[in-house]
């Protein structure tokens, strides 16, 4: 019995301090905003696969940011912590094409700041469409013979 209670007080002290650490390092902001860029800071929201995404954001104190690929989990490298109250931070973003969401988290357990950027080849689009618009062309001139 008296084992135990050494074991409960310990896991309580153990549990005590981690809580203590967390509540010292934890994000402080209570609202920003959140905006992206290429690496040369120009304003952006559509990237092609592999560029490089630059995440801004502007807060009244740390702030979280964690990115998530909707319909495939948190992004690789994220969260990251306790980031000061202005500042960037590039990714190139790692789960393929699709829609990401970012998002800038403070000292209350809410959102604070949201963005998404969209990831999608601009050469297979523009194929699909110039063989599209071959095929309404072609079209257009095989009912205008048969008129």
């Amino acid at each position: 019995m008296q084992k135990s209670k050494i074991i409960l007080f310990g896991f309580v002290c153990l549990l005590a301090s981690i809580l203590c650490i967390n509540a010292a390092f934890a994000a402080t902001a209570t609202y920003g905003s959140v905006w992206t860029t290429d690496t040369s800071d120009v304003n952006k929201i559509k990237f092609d696969p592999g560029e490089t995404v630059r995440i801004h954001w502007k807060a009244d104190g740390t702030v979280d940011i964690a990115v998530f690929k909707i319909g495939g989990g948190l992004e690789p490298g994220f969260p990251i912590l306790n980031q000061p109250q202005e500042s960037h931070y590039d990714f190139v973003p790692s789960q393929g094409n699709g829609f990401y969401q970012i998002f800038v988290t403070g000292a209350a357990p809410w959102i604070i700041a949201y963005g998404t950027i969209f990831v999608i080849p601009q050469l297979p689009l523009g194929v699909l469409m110039a063989v599209v618009g071959c095929f309404v062309a072609f079209g257009a001139v095989k009912l205008k013979k048969r008129i």
